[in-house]
């Protein structure tokens, strides 16, 4: 591929030599990833269109197994066979081979599903492996193009006397492989805390509650009032045609399952007691199919919503996990078992985390609510750490100090959202928590950075106002001393502290000015250590 690559480059009179920075987006956008995209699209049009699918859905369900069974049995390779260090090594570049993979073999069914070929060619795995090559060096070089866009990281771009395009990713590189080194540890930390949910006493996943009564939970109520406005139907309702569609098709022995759309709309119909019409509705919202032109979608959608190096997708796989083919009996629509089982937890997933791009009131509302009660939640689970070591003062969510409002040049600060006092140490911690969905790609990486560290020209950074909180506990020291009958000496120290509930990569890629923490790191590194030594030591 990158040898083709080269030749193409070459004869469009592109010699060896650096590309110019001012040049380099349009050079990958226009040259390398129109190649690649064409490359793509070419072989495709040669191909089986129903082989490739039946080859591509499998494979996604063997991607979505691998990282199960991969996350699953963490603590028992732990256990028997590695060191701490080494394991997280390999888990490490095990979890971002079977990420790249994922990626790819989704971004193929995509396009394949929007734009089936007539080939006749048989599927074969050299084919296979060539379009799972081209699909992941797109991705790979649209989150090149879009760092470069946002001015994220500088990547220095030449053609080598070779005539392949060399990528200087140094500094890209040594901040991934940091960040992920830390969230390589979260999974493990994660994955040993959960262990006993499938293995041991803790194997039962039933549900103590009756539906009835889950279903008449005010939170409950909320979540399905603000999925009927949103989408047409309750969440609960998409729950029950999900797993009427999984029931069905496990009822097939093929990966791959399939029925008409005739059978299926009439088999959920009557399962369901739900209107045909309803039915169909609802499966219009979870199915890709056939368009004109893969890169310009229909409205509403937009080109975003098909560029496979985006999160959040709406024209995704994994947003919609039926495929529509054409049949000479009519409409089939074809599903995986496992992806179909996981998109109903996708979709929970972007409602909680706050990032579903909604259209209505309800769920607009229902949103910003999860947001700030999920804040609220993780700033208590912080505070509840330092509570638990005695010896530490701990204060919650303070808008004022003694009799003192936080408060600056242009009005309120905000609030702290957790204070430490050690009087041993003689050290005030002034602490930032941040419940953040972590960003996985460039342009999600760039409203990270701004939020968090550069702000822009309406708003200021988190940084900034945090570093304003510590200053007025810098300056008001002794009357915050006093009212925790505290001897305001020379030897206090007030530091800051922002801690997040997971490791995020923007700290990784800009200097920050002052210590950041994941909720790991404090409660596995942090903390211990304090317990052990009666002393502050920081990752």
């Amino acid at each position: 591929m990158l040898d083709n690559l080269a030749s193409f480059l070459a004869n469009e009179g592109l010699h060896p030599g650096p590309i110019n920075p001012q040049d380099r987006v349009k050079f990958i956008n226009e040259k390398v990833v129109s190649y690649l995209y064409g490359e793509l699209t070419h072989l495709i049009a040669t191909l089986r269109s129903d082989e490739l699918l039946n080859w591509l859905i499998s494979y996604n369900e063997a991607t979505i197994a691998l990282l199960f069974e991969t996350r699953m049995m963490i603590p028992t390779r732990l256990t028997c066979f590695y060191e701490s260090k080494s394991f997280a090594e390999t888990l490490k570049k095990e979890l971002l081979d079977i990420n790249k993979a994922s990626l790819a073999v989704r971004f193929l069914i995509e396009y394949v599903i929007a734009c089936p070929s007539k080939g006749i060619r048989p599927v074969a795995l050299e084919a296979i492996d060539y379009l799972m090559a081209l699909a992941s060096a797109i991705i790979s070089w649209g989150y090149d193009s879009d760092y470069l866009n946002y001015g994220i990281i500088d990547i220095a771009l030449d053609i080598l006397q070779s005539g392949r395009v060399g990528a200087n990713r140094d500094e890209l590189v040594q901040a991934q492989s940091s960040f992920l080194q830390e969230n390589t540890a979260e999974q493990i930390s994660r994955a040993q805390r959960s262990f006993s949910r499938y293995v041991g006493k803790g194997n039962s996943l039933v549900a103590t509650r009756e539906i009835e009564e889950l279903e008449a939970d005010p939170f409950i109520v909320q979540f399905n009032e603000a999925s009927l406005q949103e989408f047409g139907l309750t969440f609960t309702e998409f729950g029950y045609l999900i797993g009427e569609i999984y029931n069905l098709g496990e009822k097939q022995d093929n990966p791959v399952k399939s029925l008409t759309i005739t059978e299926l709309i009439n088999s959920l119909s009557s399962t369901l007691n739900w209107p045909k019409e309803k039915v169909s509705a609802a499966l219009d919202q979870l199915t890709l199919g056939a368009r004109s032109d893969y890169l310009s979608p229909p409205e509403p959608f937009s080109a975003t919503d098909v560029y496979p190096w985006r999160f959040n997708r709406a024209l995704s796989y994994v947003r919609r996990p039926l495929l529509k083919v054409e049949d000479s009996n009519g409409d089939v629509l074809l599903w995986g078992s496992r992806h179909i089982f996981n998109s109903h937890g996708y979709l929970f997933e972007l409602i909680i985390s706050s990032r579903l791009f909604s259209h209505s009131a309800k769920m607009r509302a229902l949103t910003g609510q999860l947001n700030r009660e999920r804040g609220e939640t993780f700033n208590n689970d912080v505070a509840l750490l330092f509570e638990n070591r005695p010896g530490l003062i701990v204060r919650r969510r303070r808008k004022k100090l003694g009799k003192k409002h936080i408060s600056g040049n242009l009005g309120a600060l905000g609030d702290i959202d957790v204070l430490v006092i050690d009087r041993h140490c003689w050290q005030i911690f002034v602490i930032e928590c941040k419940d953040l969905a972590i960003a996985r790609t460039p342009h999600e990486l760039k409203a990270e950075l701004d939020y968090v560290f550069k702000g822009s020209k309406t708003k200021k950074s988190t940084i900034d106002k945090h570093r304003a909180r510590v200053n007025w506990v810098q300056d008001n020291l002794a009357s915050i001393l006093g009212a925790f009958n505290l001897a305001f000496t020379g030897h206090w120290k007030v530091e800051p502290l922002l801690i997040f509930d997971e490791a995020i990569f923007s700290c990784h890629i800009y200097p920050s000015p002052m210590k950041v923490l994941s909720y790991r790191q404090l409660a596995e590194e942090v903390l211990p250590t304090w317990d052990k030594n009666r002393k502050w030591s920081f990752p």
